[in-house]
């Protein structure tokens, strides 16, 4: 490629001096003898012509040429290179040492303009590299566009990215163009990516003709960018890794911390009740010891259903929780949840609002009970004694104009607990999250999690909100889908 570039410029060299020798031949019926300064100044601008658009390389060889016709056409005799008299051989010599002094001048200056453009250039792609770059996250893509801007640039057949790094393991970027029928590739010319930690990889360039010196400088540029997008991804990858660890470490303090303190209570309830009847401090069969069963009988339900949550935990966040549908009563399941947390409710008023002709819904009535008792429990533990606590279902999207399929099931659990404020609305489903007397109220922070996840789980949404009209009160409200389209009509009695 080089060497047609140079050929091509040498012809256009010769071709000038040609037709310019050609012009002044044919115009030297009006020249006047004493015409020579005019001649060497055509000669001159030729030259000039030559050298800005091909080089200084060509603007000498311009000059050696024009140096030579200038002799053999215009200086007598004419037809030879023989010099007669003194005077004209003077002109010669000056007028090619003007020639190539201003070939060179003139050649500087070009060869200036364009490292000062090369180097805009450079800089430029080099910023628009580093912005894109900045905006990169996968190594991958970042490789792929270092190298297509390297092709760009270069106009190479070829470029091969290899990182040579276990932690980001092996990685080799091909964007290339097709060759031309025949074409030959030159010998691969590599650059080693050396950083701080040694060599990290090199980029290999292919194409017909080497890389000149400002190319070289250029790939080493790119080269650098490379190191600063591969360091700078592996400084992303483990401060993610690190913020993964520190998480982990949080949820596993706060996990050990919940449990150890909702395993206290009732394991002291237990132990106590165990030695007093083992002891026969107090009498199984009196009043006292039918309450001291009875505190251990709810002892033992409050770990099962610690285990119960830990376990549900681990299987929302694996995935592996899946509903069991089938065609529910919701006054049912909103029933049995009371019914089996009266203990815990004893102290509060409960009222269920629910349609005596609410249809069925399609759900995992195990599942959504225990979203039910899980709210209700939550309200009992914050909630004021002596309150009320409401569950209210209904059905949303009722209008005619709205098709079956949009229709939602929407259940409300209403308490008269603090307000929660604004800033802790969007975390209360989060795991361990507490927002108020942590330390005074028993619990694990998983029941809200466990509940947005099976809420999930069913296609549906869970949400709290204070109630604005009251000084105190809050509502967890969350929604099914109602699928009546899909309900099968019951069988005639014959």
């Amino acid at each position: 490629m080089r060497n047609k570039i140079y050929w091509r410029g040498v012809a256009a060299t010769l071709l000038c001096i040609v037709v310019t020798t050609g012009g002044l031949n044919l115009a030297a019926p009006l020249l006047s003898s004493n015409s020579d300064l005019l001649i060497m100044l055509v000669y001159l601008l030729a030259i000039n012509l030559v050298t800005h658009i091909w080089g200084m390389r060509n603007g000498l060889l311009a000059a050696s040429l024009a140096f030579l016709t200038y002799n053999f056409f215009f200086i007598e005799p004419v037809g030879t290179f023989h010099v007669n008299r003194s005077s004209d051989l003077l002109i010669l010599f000056v007028f090619l040492l003007f020639a190539v002094l201003n070939s060179q001048w003139l050649g500087q200056a070009r060869a200036q303009k364009l490292r000062a453009e090369y180097r805009e250039r450079d800089t430029t792609m080099l910023y628009e590299t580093s912005l894109a770059l900045s905006n990169i996250y996968d190594l991958d893509e970042a490789l792929r566009s270092i190298a297509q801007r390297i092709q760009g640039v270069l106009a190479a057949n070829a470029i091969e990215i290899v990182i040579n790094d276990e932690s980001l393991k092996n990685r080799v970027i091909y964007p290339t163009t097709r060759l031309a029928s025949g074409a030959q590739l030159a010998l691969p010319q590599s650059l080693d990516l050396l950083s701080s930690r040694g060599v990290i990889g090199k980029v290999v360039i292919n194409r017909s003709h080497p890389l000149n010196e400002g190319e070289l400088r250029l790939v080493r540029t790119f080269a650098g960018l490379t190191i600063l997008a591969v360091e700078r991804i592996r400084a992303m990858r483990a401060e993610a890794k690190t913020r993964a660890f520190e998480e982990s470490d949080r949820l596993k303090s706060a996990l050990l911390s919940s449990v150890s303190h909702e395993l206290r209570t009732p394991l002291a309830a237990i132990q106590a009740g165990t030695e007093s009847l083992h002891h026969q401090i107090i009498d199984a069969n009196s009043a006292q010891g039918r309450d001291l069963i009875a505190n251990m009988d709810d002892a033992v339900r409050h770990l099962g259903k610690l285990v119960s949550n830990l376990l549900d935990m681990s299987r929302i966040e694996a995935g592996a929780l899946k509903p069991i549908h089938e065609w529910s009563d919701l006054s049912e399941v909103i029933y049995g949840a009371a019914a089996r947390l009266h203990t815990e409710l004893s102290e509060h008023t409960i009222d269920i609002q629910i349609r005596n002709d609410f249809p069925l819904v399609w759900c995992d009535s195990i599942q959504i009970g225990q979203v039910v008792s899980n709210l209700l429990s939550n309200s009992a533990k914050y909630a004021p004694p002596h309150t009320s606590i409401s569950a209210t279902v209904e059905l949303i999207g009722q209008d005619s104009a709205v098709a079956l399929t949009t229709q939602r099931v929407q259940v409300q659990v209403h308490n008269a607990s603090e307000h929660i404020p604004a800033e802790y609305r969007h975390r209360i489903f989060d795991k361990f999250f507490r927002v108020t007397h942590a330390d005074r109220i028993l619990g694990t922070g998983l029941g809200l999690s466990i509940c947005k996840g099976i809420v999930e789980a069913h296609g549906g949404q869970i949400w709290v909100q204070n109630d604005e009209s009251q000084p105190n009160g809050v509502t967890f409200a969350f929604t099914l889908p109602y699928h009546a389209h899909q309900m099968q009509p019951l069988p005639e009695l014959e």
